[in-house]
């Protein structure tokens, strides 16, 4: 489910208000069976978001 920009805002005034309460969940990207050195998040994508807003802001 995509998030809108309000969602993303929204999560990102909670983290600044109350920090990061949830974890974001990652796992190793794997192709043909092996490793390929990224970590895609899987759960948290909103929080992600929110938190890359706040960094680019510089908060």
């Amino acid at each position: 489910m995509p998030y809108t920009e309000a969602d993303i805002e929204t999560l990102a005034a909670s983290i600044a208000a109350h920090g990061l309460l949830q974890n974001l969940v990652v796992g190793p990207e794997i192709d043909t069976s092996k490793p390929t050195g990224c970590y895609p998040v899987n759960i948290g994508e909103g929080r992600r978001q929110a938190v890359l807003l706040r960094a680019k802001r510089k908060d």
